[in-house]
């Protein structure tokens, strides 16, 4: 009897083991960094290009179709290499990179482009749409310029002495208050010449 409890005691022990190790949620996985399995890096080159890469690890992938370039005109958007075909749960049928992939930036194309990109793990992880944004170069973008403006004032201001800065914000914001009551009375007016043309 107490031979037979021991057999069947590791029978039922090796039959769980066994159980465990088929099971596919048992087996934890150790998905890399959004940065480190799609590493971007860009480069301007001498022919006056613009190289985008990624370098992509093993067991990981991104998607063609997934790939923006906001900021570019038509002449200057990037042609997209060819990729490999793959079928999975979250896209369906897509062309996908593996290892490495470089977009190029045509010559001429200047300013700032969001690049965007996403891609997944073969073991099943999708990751959220990670961007980063590409100084080309040549004109300065429309709020960088905003920010240049900002930055002027804020210096015009540091050299003037408190009393002229004091005035100046007085001046202002009385400007201000003008045109919200300018706003005001006009509006009044409108409503005053609808009310005299309804009671006639």
């Amino acid at each position: 009897m107490h031979r037979l409890f021991i057999f069947l005691f590791l029978l039922l022990t090796g039959f769980s083991q066994a159980q465990a190790s088929n099971d596919p949620f048992a087996q934890k996985v150790d998905f890399l960094p959004v940065a480190k399995a799609f590493a971007f890096s860009s480069e301007a080159l001498p022919s006056g290009e613009t190289r985008l890469s990624w370098q992509i690890a093993n067991n990981y992938y991104l998607y063609q179709k997934r790939f923006k370039f906001d900021g570019l005109d038509a002449a200057h958007t990037p042609v997209l290499p060819q990729g490999e075909e793959h079928n999975d749960e979250f896209f369906g049928a897509s062309q996908v990179y593996r290892n490495q992939v470089d977009v190029l930036i045509p010559a001429g194309a200047s300013g700032q482009v969001k690049v965007s990109w996403q891609g997944c793990a073969d073991a099943g992880l999708c990751y959220p749409p990670q961007s980063q944004v590409v100084d080309l170069g040549g004109a300065q973008p429309v709020a960088a310029q905003g920010q240049a403006q900002d930055q002027s004032l804020a210096a015009s201001l540091q050299q003037r002495s408190l009393g002229w800065s004091l005035l100046l914000f007085f001046g202002l914001g009385l400007l201000l208050v003008l045109r919200g009551l300018l706003q005001v009375v006009t509006h009044l007016l409108k409503t005053l010449d609808h009310l005299f043309f309804a009671s006639l």
